[in-house]
């Protein structure tokens, strides 16, 4: 899809991308048109608190790609995982404020089998860019190739979202953006350097209450002991975060990357994200993807609030 046109990526894990700029709630993005993907039903827990708070001035849809037996150790049939995996979905999503309609339940089946991206999947995937015409993105840091599915949600997303900025691009004859941001799992580091740019941090610590008890809700994950691995991977990021600013605000060269926010990894939760903006250009046939940079100029401030041309 992409052939015909130059592709400029981004540099990864240099800086600043060691030194997550921190905001909080208050500065999550605004009026966005945004597609969640989750390879599965329950990949979405470690950002919770952030889907949570975005759902009240952002239109999401978060769409689940696979089926997601092969994740469910219990003595059933095939279909009665599959039902008891989308019910989680459900029951997780509800905790945060989402409604079924904001769910879309994609069954990229024929994918998951195989663990190629296989062609239908593909096509049905552009077709829903085509109709939700998203502004904005979350899908799978490009670290998380634990499983196919993961590595291949990515592609299969990304293939679908250049495409559509493609068109837009050609029928306006103007620049196209769309904010990508890359969501930690377990499988991500969460030490430095880990190839993120953007950390948010909750005010009210019963925020991330909220996130434990929707994570409740994937019953069938329960013996992974993934809500305390989730409760202990927010405390050593915040911790680890705190702790690389304040090293950071030592050296005068790095000054200009640390936030206002004052850090207090004993009463508040932490989301990091990898954010990119990716653009193309019809006049030059080029894509870029770039890192976006804080603290925000103001072309990118617009791009993050919803104020399109």
């Amino acid at each position: 899809m992409s052939r015909d046109f130059a592709f400029r990526p981004v540099r990864r894990n240099v800086f600043p991308a060691p030194i997550p700029y921190i905001f909080t709630e208050k500065d999550l993005p605004t009026n966005q048109k945004l597609l969640v993907f989750l390879p599965h039903s329950d990949d979405g827990r470690y950002f919770g608190c952030s889907l949570h708070l975005m759902n009240r001035n952002n239109d999401i849809r978060i769409v689940i790609i696979s089926p997601g037996y092969r994740g469910v150790d219990a003595p059933v049939d095939r279909e009665d995982k599959i039902r008891m995996r989308w019910q989680e979905a459900l029951n997780w999503a509800g905790v945060l404020g989402f409604n079924k309609e904001q769910l879309v339940n994609f069954r990229a089946d024929r994918t998951y089998n195989n663990q190629k991206i296989h062609g239908e999947d593909q096509k049905r995937l552009c077709a829903l860019f085509e109709q939700e015409n998203p502004t904005a993105v979350f899908l799978p840091h490009i670290s998380d190739t634990a499983q196919a599915i993961n590595y291949n949600t990515r592609r299969i997303v990304l293939k679908a979202a250049l495409r559509r900025l493609r068109t837009r691009a050609g029928e306006n004859r103007n620049a196209e953006s769309l904010l990508l941001f890359e969501y930690p799992t377990n499988h991500v580091p969460l030490l430095p350097p880990s190839d993120k740019n953007f950390m948010v941090f909750f005010t009210d610590p019963q925020t991330a209450q909220v996130k434990h008890k929707s994570n409740l809700a994937h019953l069938s994950q329960s013996e992974a002991c993934f809500d305390i691995q989730g409760k202990f991977a927010e405390a050593m990021m915040a911790i680890s975060e705190a702790d690389t600013i304040h090293q950071a605000s030592k050296r005068r060269h790095l000054s200009e990357c640390l936030s206002g926010v004052e850090v207090n990894p004993h009463t508040s939760r932490g989301e990091h994200f990898g954010v990119t903006k990716v653009t193309v250009f019809p006049e030059k046939r080029a894509i870029v993807e770039r890192r976006i940079l804080f603290p925000l100029s103001e072309e990118d401030k617009r791009l993050w609030t919803g104020q399109r041309d």
